[in-house]
């Protein structure tokens, strides 16, 4: 636990830093990247905060709000076909706009495992059926 220059003081809680005025009023939670090591107040107004398992340092000016941790996302819809088969058979995976006709072959599947699964990266239509077909 360290004390500001406004005798606020932090505590190391996990990944954040909590905190808290002197009459114990919480005040601030500021999350950072990884477990924290340890924190520090320096005398010109900055918190200093060390990862345990980034091992990166973290600077933190007191009195200002502390941004928001970096968050990257990236998410992709791919229809996954699951296979329940024959060890050792191979399955060929159709794709149809229709359940009519036009399959083509999308790729063999070989089961070394009596469940497979495939995704189709190929597939930025709206809507397609599959199928598995025995390949003899």
């Amino acid at each position: 636990m360290v004390f500001d220059q406004d005798d606020n003081f932090y505590s190391a809680t996990g990944n954040s830093v909590q905190q808290y005025s002197p009459n114990f009023d919480h005040l601030l939670t500021i999350p950072i990247e990884g477990t924290v090591g340890g924190i520090a107040v320096s005398e010109n107004g900055y918190l200093y905060v060390t990862s345990a398992t980034t091992h990166k340092i973290f600077r933190v000016k007191l009195g200002e709000r502390a941004p928001p941790p970096e968050a990257r996302l990236s998410a992709e819809i791919l229809p996954v076909v699951t296979i329940d088969g024959a060890l050792g058979r191979a399955y060929s995976i159709q794709a149809s706009e229709s359940l009519g006709a036009n399959w083509q072959t999308l790729d063999v599947i070989q089961m070394t495992k009596p469940t497979e699964t495939w995704i189709d990266r190929t597939s930025l239509k709206g809507h397609r059926f599959y199928r598995a077909v025995l390949v003899e």
